[in-house]
């Protein structure tokens, strides 16, 4: 069974709230667990003019970021991160969301 340092839901939840990348973004969607036994992961979903990005984070402390072009279906960004701590976490969501605005 794998350790979970942090609740990725509330994490990605508070990130959210704190930078609010629906603003920035023509599309953004938050992807949550019903409950603790659906898991202990949370996806992002953001659309920015001809590009869509995935996010996701799990409680164990990792992260997927996948952007692909929507047009051609070329991945453009593909990036998988650790992180041990919720300001790790944070910066990381940070330079996703940047990564994806500059394209």
């Amino acid at each position: 069974m794998t350790k979970s340092i942090l609740w990725a839901p509330e994490m990605l939840t508070k990130w959210v709230s704190l930078r609010a990348p629906e603003r920035q973004a023509d599309s953004a969607e938050l992807r949550l667990p019903q409950s603790p036994e659906d898991g202990n992961k949370a996806v992002m979903l953001l659309e920015l003019g001809k590009h869509v990005g995935s996010f996701t984070v799990w409680g164990s402390g990792t992260t997927e970021w996948l952007v692909m072009d929507a047009e051609s279906g070329k991945v453009v960004i593909s990036n998988d991160q650790e992180f041990s701590e919720t300001e790790e976490l944070f910066a990381l969501l940070d330079v996703a969301l940047s990564e994806i605005l500059r394209l």
